[in-house]
């Protein structure tokens, strides 16, 4: 049988590529979201999914090793359309878009 080992920091591993990508990604989409006119609000519903998708395309590489099998790791929001990652198994594990291990939002 096998045994999960005990995970004391369940942080994601990310390279330094995906460190930087992720840190620009994230970056437009705060600036984009500041503005707060009329065009900021549309620029900011049409890019949001783009920007989603970039981040999804920066971690597609990434399984979640904590359940079994090993699962991707995919993009969301939570009810403040804030930007989190979580994997599927049941009970999910997420992570910010940081890659820093947080409680699933609901």
């Amino acid at each position: 049988m096998y045994e999960q080992p005990l995970m004391l920091n369940r942080d994601l591993d990310f390279n330094v590529e995906q460190r930087v990508a992720l840190a620009a990604i994230y970056s437009a989409y705060v600036a984009i979201g500041a503005l707060r006119t009329t065009f900021g609000a549309s620029l900011h519903s049409s890019v949001a999914p783009l920007l989603t998708q970039a981040i999804g395309a920066t971690v597609a590489s990434l399984q979640c090793p904590y359940g079994s099998p090993p699962v991707d790791i995919v993009t969301d929001f939570d009810s403040a359309q804030n930007i989190f990652l979580h994997c599927n198994h049941s009970p999910r594990h997420c992570w910010s878009y940081g890659g820093r291990y947080i409680t699933c939002p609901p």
